[in-house]
């Protein structure tokens, strides 16, 4: 199930620098998903994203990493630059823990886009380190565990029950990919052109500057969990997850955002409520 949205290392290395944009998404399917698409002062950009993993039989290692274009031609290959984090407290297994969670940003500022643009390139020996398991000194958690542990079991037994339901929500993950994928609209788009693409919006989003965004995925829980409520069913570093698409004050396209670089908060924010006829109800 997982297999389709990752990507073999031999398969990624291949890609060469100066491929346009549609022959890597040719060759890399619907594992290469969408991150943001913009323009700033020299040139339009686009980033898409890719689980990466050693070798054929999906061994220990892996990792996102990111191709990045520029007017439609692959420039570099980037490690995805971490966002900043803040520590909360919580109750873990009836112990109190410090957990880091992301920081959120206005979909106005793009300091976490241009610091993916400007970030250094990768060599081939640094991409295949990269995603080599590290074993080294520091392995142990220094006390503070991402957020997606907190309700991450342990371990996990697969029951037929939770496998079938797994193979459904895969199916949908990979319909929601190829339905909301923010490499199919352009800049300078208008509201009735992206509409035509992905259909009504679930939320619409207002931006200080007095333009509009709007809010695609999912209008229901995604991904479902396993029936122990424990156990997320589409495995977190190939699962959709939302795509906004900005505004300006003129009705015009600015920037599309998804994956890693869509923020929750734009949902919380959102003026209109979920349309229980677009996405999964």
């Amino acid at each position: 199930m997982r297999n389709s949205l990752v990507i073999p290392e031999k398969t990624f290395l291949a890609i060469p620098t100066g491929a346009s944009l549609e022959t890597v998404k040719t060759k890399l399917g619907i594992a290469a998903h969408h991150e943001f698409t913009v323009t700033i002062a020299n040139g339009s950009y686009i980033l898409i994203g890719c689980y990466v993993v050693p070798s054929e039989d999906n061994a220990d290692g892996g990792g996102e990493i990111y191709l990045l274009f520029r007017d439609q031609t692959l420039v570099k290959t980037v490690k995805p630059v971490p966002l900043p984090q803040h520590v909360e407290t919580e109750i873990y297994n009836g112990h109190t823990v410090q957990v880091s969670r992301s920081m959120e940003w206005d979909i106005e500022d793009t300091a976490f886009v241009t610091k993916t643009i400007n970030a250094p390139a990768l060599t081939e020996d640094q991409i295949i380190d990269y995603l080599r398991p590290y074993t080294g000194p520091g392995r142990e958690s220094p006390g503070v565990l991402p957020a997606a542990m907190v309700t991450a079991p342990l371990a996990a037994v697969l029951s037929p029950t939770t496998i079938s339901l797994a193979e459904k929500e895969y199916a949908m993950n990979q319909d929601l990919f190829k339905r909301y994928d923010g490499c199919l609209a352009s800049i300078g788009m208008s509201r009735d052109q992206i509409e035509s693409l992905y259909g009504n919006p679930l939320q619409t989003y207002p931006t200080k500057s007095g333009g509009t965004a709007l809010i695609y995925g999912c209008s229901g829980s995604f991904p479902l969990v396993d029936e122990n409520g424990r156990l997320p069913l589409v495995d977190e570093d190939v699962a959709f997850k939302n795509m906004a698409v900005e505004f300006d004050a003129s009705g015009r396209v600015t920037a599309i955002y998804s994956d890693a670089f869509f923020c929750d908060k734009w949902k919380k924010d959102a003026l209109t409520p979920v349309s229980a006829s677009n996405g999964k109800s």
